[in-house]
């Protein structure tokens, strides 16, 4: 009889509270509905973080790698493994050939152009963002490494077509020109050497000929800039036969 009115006043309670069971029961699918939508989320970020070409490292507030994906082992020489991830990145960045500091604490993030590598010879942009705790309460942080290596190559090809003279291998005008704006209020002495008669050379021997005594002339004067002048002293081809000793 016990068990009989126990289970009706069971069930009466049931009855009488239909509403907030159903409230209950549809609480609890949207509940795992949201958690089973952040675990998807989760996985897919995993995927993106191990197969970025973008170098990316978890790191905590003592400088140590708490996870590195392929890219950023990679790009700074770091074997996998525990060993490899639990390293220090104190001396991983370089930046005007001294050991970069890397900030203590961060509110934003904190972007950067460094030198990295085995032998620090890579250029690259590292960001660093706060990402909150770790399980133990201390700060935790993304490294974000992007090597600017082929950038930085076509920079400095572009630089050189700009103001270099492509036939013998000089800096040109250009390239004089800016140096003279920066020597205001100092002293200088400025050397045009003009070849008479180098028109006749074309025109008796061809282009090709003029051009390989250009070459030769280039060659020459460069030598006497090496002898006899200070290693940041330049030699300029300003154009047609003409050049300048600074």
């Amino acid at each position: 009889l016990f068990v009989l009115w126990t289970r009706q006043a069971f069930v009466d309670y049931l009855e009488a509270d239909t509403v907030r069971w159903r409230l209950l029961a549809s609480s609890s699918a949207a509940l795992i509905k949201e958690m089973a939508r952040k675990d998807r989320d989760v996985r897919r970020g995993d995927v993106v973080f191990k197969n970025s070409t973008e170098g990316l490292a978890i790191v905590d507030h003592t400088g140590s790698m708490l996870k590195a994906n392929a890219a950023f082992e990679r790009m700074l020489g770091i074997g996998g493994g525990e060993d490899g991830r639990h390293s220090g990145l104190k001396d991983a960045f370089r930046s005007d050939s001294k050991p970069l500091v890397l900030p203590d604490s961060l509110k934003d993030t904190w972007r950067r152009e460094v030198m990295f590598g085995p032998d620090g010879s890579r250029p690259g942009i590292l960001s660093i963002t706060p990402a909150g705790e770790d399980a133990e309460g201390g700060a935790t942080c993304v490294y974000s490494l992007i090597d600017i290596s082929e950038q930085k190559s076509a920079q400095e090809r572009l630089e050189y077509l700009a103001s270099g003279d492509q036939l013998t291998g000089l800096v040109n005008r250009r390239a004089l020109d800016q140096r003279l704006a920066g020597l205001r209020d100092v002293p200088f002495a400025l050397i045009i050497v003009d070849l008479d008669h180098f028109k006749d050379v074309n025109d008796s021997y061809g282009h090709g000929a003029g051009d390989r005594v250009l070459q030769a002339v280039a060659s020459r004067l460069d030598a006497i800039r090496h002898d006899h002048l200070k290693p940041d002293d330049i030699l300029c081809r300003i154009g047609g036969d003409e050049f300048a000793l600074l």
